[in-house]
Formats: structure tokens, sequence, C-alpha cells
């Protein structure tokens, strides 16, 4: 299952493979690609959705473009068709999908909340998400709010950096802008190539500063916001603090970023 397929990027080759694949993508120019590339790879084992994946069916509007495609939180009316991840699995016959890809920009809480009949099942061994932390923030909720919705569907969550899997549990905050996440059953064995591990000092402070230094607005306004929950350690590091002064004095940046940093510094 392809949550977010955006033009088949992952979705295409997959089906190439001989994997059946549920391709849903919310975005109506992304899906017009979506077809045209199946139509041309002669896929006939990608079945391919114009739906935003919802809590509850309806009605969303949707805002950016290519890979960025968001729903919009709010009452404004929209064309694109939301449905549940249980409906469509039931309705094209993909119940006993053993992978699952959740790539919704910021949508994740309201895809997992109408697949608990798809996450219940023991069929599925993996779900593999994107956690923009830019994203959820606009929507009001962390990335750690994914994995413990995850967790509670009896999924063991781990953060990528590199080819080193690192328990979301151990981590406590999301020391990068945007990162990617294996939800695994326990059991189900570890994909190929990659091991769990720890991450240092200096990689998490890496990432940190690179997002405070972002050129996206939104990306700085979300560190700032989850250094909050971070280990006192990456907190008074002086990189990180010389990260957070720079926020803080840069009269470009909006105020409440700036106010936030201030008081990170005390």
């Amino acid at each position: 299952i392809d949550a977010g397929a955006n033009i088949g990027t992952v979705a295409v080759p997959l089906a190439v493979q001989g994997r059946r694949v549920l391709a849903i993508e919310a975005m109506a120019e992304n899906y017009v690609l979506l077809l045209e590339t199946a139509a041309a790879s002669g896929l006939d084992r990608l079945t391919p959705v114009h739906a935003a994946v919802a809590s509850a069916p309806g009605l969303l509007d949707m805002a950016g473009s290519s890979a960025f495609a968001r729903v919009v939180v709010d009452d404004s009316p929209g064309a694109t068709p939301a449905v549940t991840l249980d409906a469509l699995t039931a309705v094209h016959g993909f119940r006993g999908a053993s992978v699952m890809k959740l790539d919704v920009e910021g949508s994740e809480i309201e895809a997992i909340a109408g697949a608990s009949e798809l996450l219940g099942s023991r069929k599925l061994r993996h779900v593999v998400y994107e956690a923009n932390g830019a994203h959820c923030e606009r929507v009001g909720y962390r990335p750690a709010a994914i994995a413990a919705a995850l967790s509670e569907h009896g999924f063991e969550v781990f953060t990528l950096h590199g080819k080193t899997m690192l328990p979301s549990a151990e981590l406590g905050f999301q020391a990068i802008g945007n990162t990617d996440c294996v939800a695994s059953r326990p059991g189900a064995g570890l994909p190929s190539g990659y091991s769990i591990g720890t991450v240092n000092h200096a990689t998490q402070v890496s990432g940190v500063v690179a997002a405070l230094g972002a050129q996206n607005h939104a990306y700085r306004r979300f560190m700032v916001s989850e250094l909050i929950h971070a280990p006192a350690p990456i907190r008074a590091d002086n990189d990180v603090r010389r990260a957070l002064e720079e926020l803080r004095d840069d009269e470009a940046v909006a105020i409440a970023t700036r106010d936030a940093a201030g008081e990170l510094l005390g």
C-alpha cells in the first residue's frame, strides 16, 4: 500500500518487480502523472486511486504541489475525495498487504485513525513513513504522536539515521527536520542492510543545527518547538546555542520563533 504515491516513484518500481500495489494520491496533478506512468509501463498490478487518506469519508481541499501536496486543515470546501484506508483496502482487495508506505505531509494521524482494521491485521508487517516535522507542527502534533499511534497497534517504531534504526522511544525528540521511520511487527525482521543502534551526540546536534538554519521557516519553527523535548545536553550544546542566538537576533525571522529561541537560551 502506497499512501501518498505522488507520481509513482515507489509504487511503479514495486509493480515492475511483480508486486501488487495500491497507489493512493490526493493531488490531482500528481495523480494524472501516476496514471500516465502506469500506462506507459504497461502495469496491470498497480491500482491507482485518487483520494486523500483520512479518518472519515468526505471532501477535502488540497494545497502545495509536487512532493509537498498537503490537505488544508480548515473548514473550507474541497473537491478531493477523502477515504479511509480500511475502506480502500477492503474495496480493492488489499487486506492482505504486508507493507505500507505513508507519506502524507501532516495527515498521518488522520490516516492511522481510519486504518484500525488494517493496522490490526497481523498480515501487515511493516509501515514505512515520513515524519515531516514542519507539517506535523502545522497541524498541531509532534512527530512522536505518529510513533505513539502506531505503537498502540502493536508496532515497534524506529527512526532511520542512515542505515541505523534508532528505537523512537529512546530518542524522545526528533533531531532533524524531516526523517524516515519504520514501524515493524515484533518478530517481522529488519529491513535488509539495517541494524538497530544508537545515534551519538554530534550526529543529533548536526541535525538540530541544520533545521534551525534551514531556509524554510517552517523547519526552523518546528525545531525550536521540538527542542523543548530534547535532552539537556543537546539544548546546552554550544553549536545549538549559537544557532538559537542567530534565530533570536534575526529580524527577518517571525517574532514568535525569535521569542521561543530566546526562551530556550534562558
